[in-house]
């Protein structure tokens, strides 16, 4: 990446509705900044939004930009923040290793798998919490490229998730992760209450 290039990180919170990143970008578009990285999430009705901006052929000074978007901010009631970039920091963040950690259980197991990533130097890069016929279930996506032993990593989350009781599954970050269509396992005392053959013999 050139070292001159001029980054911005632009972030927008508040509260969340439809035309938002349309008009942020409207204003980006019309000043030629380019949008090098963008990341949104939204919780309840709540919006957290950041754009990295590259000011490289920009047709007017980001002091200009600024307050058109601060401008446009406002309008819709909206907080925006700002601070400076430097490239390196871009190409540090460019350097990952992203696996999908998913796991049904609470708070509880929240915790404990948090402080295990955290005392492994692996950062969580998103969270959600997808609805699985009712059953509270976490996904996060995590960078382990600062990890020192990725076996250990994955033993210790093992041995926690068994004293917990929860069941956990750990993939890489990868398009066919979520091409799956078909799926082996046991029924009898997993999703079924009881055991299959004594009720037929009943």
């Amino acid at each position: 990446m050139n070292e001159a290039r001029e980054l911005l990180m632009i972030t927008v919170s508040g509260k969340d509705r439809p035309g938002i990143t349309a008009a942020m970008t409207r204003v980006m578009a019309d000043h030629g900044v380019d949008v090098v990285d963008i990341e949104q999430a939204s919780l309840q009705d709540l919006l957290g939004l950041s754009f990295l901006i590259d000011f490289a052929g920009a047709a007017q000074s980001p002091d200009s930009l600024l307050k058109d978007l601060l401008f446009e901010a406002s309008r819709m009631n909206l907080t925006l923040n700002f601070r400076l970039f430097s490239p390196s920091e871009v190409l540090a963040n460019n350097n990952r290793s992203l696996f999908v950690l998913t796991f049904f259980g609470g708070t509880r197991a929240l915790a404990e798998f948090s402080a295990i990533l955290g005392e492994e130097h692996v950062n969580i890069e998103s969270i959600s919490s997808p609805s699985h016929h009712a059953a509270h279930c976490v996904e996060m996506v995590i960078n382990v490229v600062r990890a020192e032993s990725l076996s250990r990593l994955k033993r210790r989350l093992m041995v926690k998730s068994r004293d917990l009781d929860v069941d956990l599954a750990l993939q890489k970050m990868e398009a066919f992760r979520k091409s799956k269509r078909l799926v082996f396992f046991d029924m009898d005392n997993t999703l079924l209450d009881m055991e299959v053959i004594d009720e037929m013999a009943r």
